[in-house]
């Protein structure tokens, strides 16, 4: 989101930013660390410090990538239907169309692009306090080919520079890059 979108949707057409508690605030100033958000977000409380993202080893990007999660069950496989919306190079969240359970491995076929798609066997690391269809899943692997695809796919969307460039990151995507 740019700082203009943030200031039209948070300050001019809600009062969302007003309603925030301090915790809130100091979260949204560690997260939009950039001059060009601090002037649209609530002042940072005189005492309060932005929070250090220690649990954060990792960059991360918002994405909005279709995907299908493969759980087997019984000797039964099961398809559920979700969309990433945030990954990094060793997590994801996603949507799912129904709730899974913390540790539930499985294999996450995601849609990189166009053209562009990757399987990994990831676990479901938490679900999130708000909604247990919202899940952060850690991959498991990424030394074989599809995990370097997804690294490759992690680190060209750290090349890109604007909203739109992180829509279309496979195009910073480039088969030679070492993963």
């Amino acid at each position: 989101m740019t700082s203009d979108l943030m200031d039209y949707f948070f300050n001019r057409r809600t009062n969302i930013f007003s309603t925030l508690s301090r915790e809130e605030i100091r979260i949204l100033h560690t997260i939009y660390d950039l001059p060009e958000y601090r002037r649209y977000l609530p002042p940072l409380p005189k005492e309060a410090q932005p929070v250090p993202m220690q649990d954060r080893a990792h960059r991360r990007f918002p994405v909005r990538c279709p995907a299908r999660l493969r759980i087997e069950r019984a000797g039964l496989f099961h398809s559920v239907a979700s969309t990433v919306y945030e990954c990094s190079e060793k997590v994801f969240c996603a949507h799912v169309e129904r709730p899974l359970s913390v540790g539930l491995g499985c294999e996450a076929e995601i849609d990189l692009g166009e053209s562009e798609r990757c399987v990994l066997l990831v676990e479901v690391l938490r679900l999130s306090k708000h909604s247990n269809r919202m899940v952060m899943f850690r991959i498991r692997s990424t030394a074989n080919s599809q995990g370097k695809h997804w690294l490759k796919f992690v680190r060209a969307l750290s090349n890109a520079a604007t909203a739109a460039d992180l829509e279309e990151a496979t195009r910073f995507y480039d088969e030679s890059t070492p993963a």
